[in-house]
Order: C-alpha cells, then structure tokens, then sequence
C-alpha cells in the first residue's frame, strides 16, 4: 500500500518540462551510452540533479535508476527509500532487469517499502531469468541463507561467469579447492572482502609481499569487517603484514571516536 500511494504521489506531480534538463533535449539523454551516464555521475552530482530527474520523469530508464540510488544513498538529494523504491518500481514495470533487482532489495530489506522476503525473491527470479548478474547473486545469497546450497551455488556460478566480484568471492568461500583462482578473481573485481581473504591466503602460502598488496587494498575500503580481520596482523613477524594491521589499528581507533 505504502508503494501504491508514493506511485499516485509520482504520477499526480506535473511533468517537467524539457528545458528543465538544462538545455540539453530529452532525445540526447535518451541516447546516453553507459560510458556517457559515468561522466555525467563523475562531475558534481548536485548540478546532476534536475537533468537526472528531469531524464528519469521523461521516461529514461537509466535515469530512473540513478535517481533512485541517490534517493536511496541520500546522494546531492535528501535521502528517501520510498520514492527510491517508487523510481526502480517504475523502472521494473518497463521491464528493465536492474529495475526489478533493485525493488527487490527495497523489499528484501525494507527500504521505503514494508519488508517482504518472498515478493523480494521473486523479483529477484525474474531479474535473474533476465540475465542480471546482480540479480542472481542477489538470489543466491537468499538461497544460501536457506540452507540450499547447490541452488546458491549455481546461481553465483552464473553471475561470476559474467565477471562478478562478490559472486567469485562466495564460491571461493563455498569450494575450499579452487578457492584461490575464485578469491583472485573477486580481489582483480574491486571486492574487498575478495581482496581481504586472497590476502589472507597468499599469506597462509608465505607470499608476503603479494598478500600486503591485497591487504592494502582491502584496507583502503574503510570496511569495519575488513578492519576487524587485519588488526591480527599487527603482530605479523612480517614487517609489511604488521604495518598494515597497525595501520588497521589507528582506523578502527579513528572510527570508534567518531
């Protein structure tokens, strides 16, 4: 019910006209390439915002998902899960993927929508049948939590095929053999936690210096789980290991002082 009214609310407001996108006409937007929608997200996100809402208000898909993210962040706008969770409904009901796996999250977690784990794991189905990687880890997380672990398994499989960080990670953690090629694969992706436990074993095989690279990048995220693994290196007989569980350390200590 809560979705329902915030999508009459979205529908009742008036349609902004093209000039509020700043000059350039809604057909440009329209044509934007993924590379295009990157430079435009790199710049100042708060002179972003009326080209953004006003594309997403004009029917651009891409944008509709942009500004649902910010809304849901509380990025260059004021936080609001439920019309962030109005903007990826409106986004999945043009049968767009990513539209769809984000109203799941919405409603997986219960940002801006009430907390529905079913209706969550079927959006995230229709995503995942649709190709979505993130969709299918998403899936498989849920999968995993049930205790159904083949199901979890291939479904990461699916999305690691496709490049996906987190999913390499979890089917490193789920195959102890192989778990290195997986755990790498997660690291190269930009996942910390990939990035914190290949780490972990290069360290475990004596390759010292490899494992401080991945160490530092994984502490360079600011990620408290990653920050409460690492402070054991502080008394690393290595000098690079304990750096870098010392420099943990200071940031755990920085963090809890606010």
């Amino acid at each position: 019910m809560a979705l329902a009214r915030f999508l009459h609310r979205f529908f009742a407001r008036p349609k902004p006209r093209a000039a509020a996108l700043q000059g350039v006409p809604v057909e440009v937007v329209r044509a934007m390439t993924a590379a295009e929608w990157r430079t435009l997200l790199a710049g100042p996100l708060d002179q972003a915002v009326p080209r953004i809402e006003a594309a997403a208000r004009d029917g651009v898909v891409e944008a509709m998902l942009v500004l649902g993210q910010m809304l849901l962040d509380g990025r260059a706008v004021a936080r609001d899960p439920a019309w962030a969770a109005a903007w990826f409904a409106v986004a999945a009901a043009a049968g767009n993927p990513m539209g769809t796996n984000m109203l799941g999250r919405c409603h997986e977690c219960g940002w801006g929508v009430p907390a529905d784990r079913a209706r969550a794991a079927d959006l995230y189905a229709r995503a995942a049948q649709a190709g979505l990687d993130w969709a299918q880890f998403n899936l498989g997380m849920m999968a995993l939590r049930q205790g159904e672990r083949g199901r979890a398994e291939g479904l990461f499989r699916a999305a690691a095929a496709q490049g996906h960080a987190k999913a390499m990670n979890m089917l490193a953690m789920l195959a102890p053999h192989g778990a290195a090629a997986w755990y790498r694969g997660a690291a190269e992706g930009g996942d910390f936690r990939g990035q914190f436990n290949l780490g972990c074993v290069l360290a475990e095989a004596g390759e010292a210096e490899q494992a401080c690279v991945w160490f530092g990048r994984a502490l360079a995220s600011g990620n408290p789980d990653v920050l409460a693994g690492m402070v054991a290196l502080a008394a690393h007989s290595h000098a690079g290991l304990r750096a870098l569980g010392e420099a943990a350390l200071r940031r755990r200590a920085r963090a809890a002082r606010g």
